[in-house]
């Protein structure tokens, strides 16, 4: 697999669609909707407040970040933040100890 989709900045859904294509004999194009399918699989569970457990790889979890007053950095006033959702991704240990070798991971600078 070249490294076509892969930069500085992480790895792009490009590549992940070649690579199913190349390990599964799908076409990109089946590639890719299987991929948007399992994207919008975990948004929908998500946004029902479910966590999305995917045994040997990791959790995706909403949590809810309360309202808060925060300051405008530009001129010190005082604002008010709504409270909203986001998600986190906990890797699971057994994840960590099959593909996370320090041997293998590359850390960034």
């Amino acid at each position: 697999m070249s490294g076509k989709g892969r930069g500085n900045n992480g790895v792009t859904k490009e590549y992940f669609v070649r690579r199913v294509a190349s390990k599964t004999g799908l076409t990109q194009r089946q590639s890719a909707h299987a991929i948007e399918e399992f994207v919008n699989a975990v948004k929908a569970v998500l946004r029902l407040g479910d966590p999305v457990i995917m045994v040997g790889f990791g959790t995706f979890k909403t949590y809810k970040r309360p309202a808060h007053v925060g300051i405008n950095p530009s001129n010190g006033e005082h604002i008010s933040v709504p409270d909203r959702f986001f998600v986190k991704f906990k890797a699971s240990d057994k994840f960590f100890e099959n593909n996370m070798r320090p041997s293998r991971v590359k850390r960034k600078q």
